[in-house]
């Protein structure tokens, strides 16, 4: 499989709106993440672990990961890890927030030096935190491009 593309947000659009992958096994939480980003505008693809987020990955255009951390058959850190395997140019790389339950007992300091881990948020919070999150994220690209 090869990936297509990995999108950045538009720095010339008016929405500013993105492509989310969340990564959750937790079926109502993952709708309640899917329900909030699609309702702010967002294209949402969701995965129930992170083996089938690494499969949608491939499929490229991904802006921003949001991924649980303690998932089956690959946690978010393999998650991430496999993502950086797979590519050539880090740059290429989405923006990956980790959202999890363990969020206080990782070490956020070795997380924030993986590539582009922008943000690790303990459930339980609210999802207009995360969509909050995930707009600065997006805004702070645009910047760069």
């Amino acid at each position: 499989m090869t990936i297509t593309s990995f999108a950045k947000p538009d720095a010339h659009s008016s929405t500013g709106k993105a492509k989310i992958l969340i990564a959750e096994d937790d079926p109502v939480f993952r709708h309640l993440l899917q329900f909030t980003l699609t309702r702010a505008g967002h294209q949402v693809i969701v995965a129930q672990d992170g083996e089938m987020a690494y499969r949608r990955w491939l499929d490229g255009d991904i802006n921003v990961v949001v991924t649980d951390h303690q998932m089956p058959r690959c946690t978010g850190l393999e998650l991430i890890d496999r993502m950086e395997a797979h590519l050539n140019n880090l740059d290429e790389m989405p923006a990956v927030i980790f959202c999890t339950a363990k969020g206080l007992e990782l070490d956020r300091q070795s997380l924030f030096s993986k590539s582009h881990v922008r943000d690790v948020i303990a459930k339980p919070f609210s999802p207009r935190q995360l969509t909050r999150r995930i707009d600065e994220v997006l805004s702070a690209i645009s910047e760069v491009m």
